[in-house]
């Protein structure tokens, strides 16, 4: 990575910086997951829960999620190659900024320079109590790669389906006590791409996908998903290195396509909504620092969906020392 630093002022201050990135989006764009951080778990905004893919875009079937995984609203690894500029101003440094130009779009990441420098992204934080930070994301770019399942589509016109993506969070602390609010917005533009199937092989197993051949069922599908997420810590004054933790996490999805066609040679309907089962999602936990060189976090993680029953909690430890 290159960075070169500018201060020609003492309350003010800029960086270029070129390579590898960290993504300028979201809360989480200086916490990672790590002993510093008291969660066991990314947020449900780094999950894999929408109905869009890479490859196939919007799609309606059964996915190999080994292959297949759907996107996130932020891309998990939280970095993208680019070139960024960030800087700061106030000599109490009360505002931050920090604006990339890269490849894809936040929830993207391509292996090599597929659709060009396509892809925008920012992110400004202020500060205006040393107890409040308030912090707005936005970014927007192309997301699909080209892969044989999609060749029935240009590489230029894959360039043309995007993410757009925007949020807003709030960083509060008093005392013994941090609480953080986050809202992010999703808006998708996508092809549905889905194997061919017949009417007499779908009927039996009433699944949607089979082993036929890759089909363009739509050119044009708007997806759209939005997730607000609540976080607690709370240091226990009278336990010296202990923190309670808590974190919900709750999710909404719709799809609105313009022309729809059935597997097995249906009606075309246009305009029409889908709603997706909406998906909360919760941990809480305790962090305990036993030394400097030794810290203990535990959490229980359970999902739940009030149209589908789901049985995934999850109780999880981890230790860390450092030397």
């Amino acid at each position: 990575m290159l960075a070169i630093r500018w201060q020609p002022w003492l309350d003010k201050s800029v960086e270029f910086s070129a390579g590898r990135l960290i993504i300028p989006f979201g809360s989480y764009s200086n916490r990672f997951l790590s002993s510093e951080n008291a969660f066991r778990h990314l947020p449900l905004s780094h999950e894999w829960t929408l109905p869009v893919d890479k490859m196939l875009g919007y799609t309606m079937g059964q996915r190999s999620y080994g292959t297949f995984p759907g996107m996130t609203m932020i891309y998990n690894r939280m970095y993208s190659t680019g070139i960024a500029l960030s800087g700061v101003i106030g000599e109490s440094r009360p505002l931050e900024y920090n604006l990339l130009w890269g490849m894809a779009a936040p929830s993207g990441f391509f292996d090599y320079n597929m659709h060009g420098m396509t892809a925008i992204m920012g992110r400004i934080v202020w500060q205006p109590l040393i107890s409040t930070r308030i912090g707005f994301s936005g970014g927007y770019g192309p997301y699909m790669k080209p892969a044989i399942q999609n060749d029935m589509i240009s590489k230029n016109e894959l360039a043309d389906y995007t993410q757009f993506v925007w949020g807003a969070d709030l960083e509060y602390s008093y005392r013994y006590v941090i609480v953080r609010f986050e809202y992010l917005r999703n808006e998708w533009s996508a092809p549905q791409i889905e194997r061919s199937i017949t009417m007499w092989d779908y009927l039996p197993t009433l699944a949607f996908n089979s082993t036929g051949e890759w089909k363009l069922v739509d050119r044009d599908v708007q997806f759209t998903s939005s997730t607000i997420s609540g976080e607690l810590e709370i240091r226990v004054a009278a336990i010296p290195g202990l923190t309670l933790v808590g974190r919900l996490d709750y999710a909404t999805f719709d799809r609105i396509n313009t022309q729809y066609d059935s597997y097995y040679g249906g009606p075309i309907v246009g305009g029409a909504w889908y709603k997706y089962p909406d998906l909360m999602w919760f941990e809480g936990g305790f962090n305990y620092t036993l030394s400097r060189n030794v810290r203990l976090k535990a959490t229980y993680m359970r999902p739940t969906n009030k149209d589908v029953s789901i049985n995934a909690q999850t109780l999880g430890a981890q230790l860390s020392v450092s030397f």
